[in-house]
C-alpha cells in the first residue's frame, strides 16, 4: 500500500488548520507511519534500520507543514510517549 494512497483521502495541508481535533491528526498520522517495533529488526537493543529513521517532529512535520505550534507540540508530546522513531509505511512497502 502506498502513501499516495493514503494522501488522497487527508483534507490538502492549508484545509487542516485547526479544525481537526488531536485523535484526528493521531489517526492521519498512524496512516502514513508506523512505530518501529513493527518492522524493524533489532541487533543487541538497538534498531537495524532497513528504511528511514523518521523523529516524531519530522514525520509530523512532513504530515503537517502548516499546522499550528500549539497542536503540533500536542502531538509531538503524545506520539514521543509512544516512540521517538517512526517508520513511513510506504518505503515499508517498497
Amino acid at each position: 500500500m502506498s502513501f499516495q494512497q493514503h494522501t488522497d483521502h487527508f483534507p490538502e495541508s492549508e484545509e487542516f488548520d485547526d479544525s481537526l481535533a488531536i485523535s484526528d491528526y493521531l489517526t492521519l498520522f498512524t496512516y502514513a507511519f508506523s512505530d518501529p517495533v513493527e518492522s524493524q529488526p533489532m541487533d543487541q537493543g538497538e534498531y537495524v534500520w532497513t528504511v528511514r529513521e523518521w523523529t516524531t517532529e519530522d514525520a509530523l512535520e512532513h504530515l503537517f507543514p502548516s499546522i499550528e505550534p500549539r497542536t503540533f507540540t500536542e502531538l509531538a508530546n503524545k506520539l514521543n510517549s509512544e516512540s521517538t522513531s517512526w517508520v513511513m509505511r510506504e518505503d515499508l512497502d517498497s
